[in-house]
């Protein structure tokens, strides 16, 4: 019995000596690199858009004195974003002698997960480095390595308002380029004498909408908001009454008839009408035609059907109508 008791006493001495076995002291230091083959530091780095974060590195094993042994294990790192631990990871067994390094590459981030996290711009990227247990590492502040990383940002998506206005009444005015889901505001002057009629946003008739905000029947501000499309934009005025109560030129002594159209249109105006343009939904001019009479006849047989504008210059004033193609 006293050698069994002496054998369990034995062994309990034995165990803590076991657990605090170390297999040597080391000194593990770890830097990014410009590739594989290739010992230049780098500190910082582009990826472009769509493209995968790769990064390579060297872990290597500093001989500081003489207790400091060859390394022949695994290694433990830990990544971090802008101070933020977001990953954990091991490496297969790695033999690192005494003053001699490893080098990595590793996939750190995929394009798509560099877009879901919505990881745009500048940022620091950085590895820890660490031996497994059995090892003593004698110095931790080698250990950490960092990058200044920048993710560069899907390139912008423009979208187009093309404003049919051009006689200076709607600002800004032609092709405005609008960021895709950004809003745009139409500033609405109306000339000397008249007075604002209807809006109109894509050929529909958008007085009565909430976009439209007028501070009297001469000033007010259209405003597109979350442009993810190309858009038309254009205003039509009417003629204010003289003190006499007497109209002058008005919009109403223009016509588009018939109106819808199969074949032609007649355009009949008070004034003789200087210049006629069409254009569809899209903002495409798709007719021009300078007549210097009072009626034109247009055909447009040759128009697929949907909804047509036309512009008038008569007299120095700018008259828009629409129309509709069977």
């Amino acid at each position: 019995m006293k050698k069994i008791y002496s054998l369990i006493l034995a062994i309990l001495l034995v165990l803590p000596q076991l657990s605090a076995q170390s297999y040597g002291t080391i000194d593990l230091g770890i830097w990014f690199i410009d590739n594989g083959t290739s010992q230049n530091q780098i500190y910082s780095m582009t990826v472009p858009y769509g493209s995968d974060f790769n990064t390579c590195f060297a872990v290597y094993n500093f001989h500081m004195g003489y207790d400091y042994v060859n390394f022949y294990d695994t290694l433990h790192f830990d990544a971090y974003m802008d101070g933020q631990l977001i990953g954990m990871f091991g490496s297969d067994v790695q033999n690192i002698p005494l003053e001699s390094g490893v080098f990595f590459n590793l996939l750190a981030m995929p394009a798509s997960y560099i877009a879901s996290h919505n990881y745009y711009g500048t940022h620091t990227f950085g590895y820890k480095v660490s031996p497994s247990a059995y090892w003593t590492e004698a110095a931790w502040e080698d250990n950490i390595a960092s990058i200044t990383v920048t993710f560069e940002a899907p390139p912008a998506v423009l979208r187009t308002i093309q404003v049919i206005n051009t006689d200076g009444t709607v600002s800004p005015s032609g092709m405005v380029t609008v960021n895709n889901g950004d809003n745009q505001a139409f500033t609405i002057t109306a000339p000397t004498g008249r007075h604002i009629a209807n809006v109109y946003a894509d050929g529909v008739d958008v007085t009565a909408s909430a976009n439209l905000v007028t501070t009297d029947n001469v000033h007010g501000t259209y405003t597109f908001y979350n442009v993810t499309s190309d858009h038309t934009f254009f205003v039509t005025y009417a003629v204010d009454e003289d003190p006499d109560g007497v109209a002058e030129f008005a919009e109403s002594s223009i016509s588009v008839t018939p109106n819808p159209a199969t074949d032609q249109i007649v355009l009949s105006s008070s004034q003789p009408i200087a210049l006629a343009e069409v254009f569809d939904l899209s903002g495409r001019r798709v007719m021009s035609v300078a007549p210097a009479d009072c009626t034109l006849q247009l055909s447009v047989s040759d128009l697929e059907s949907g909804v047509y504008f036309v512009k008038l210059l008569t007299g120095g004033e700018t008259v828009v109508k629409k129309f509709v193609k069977k």
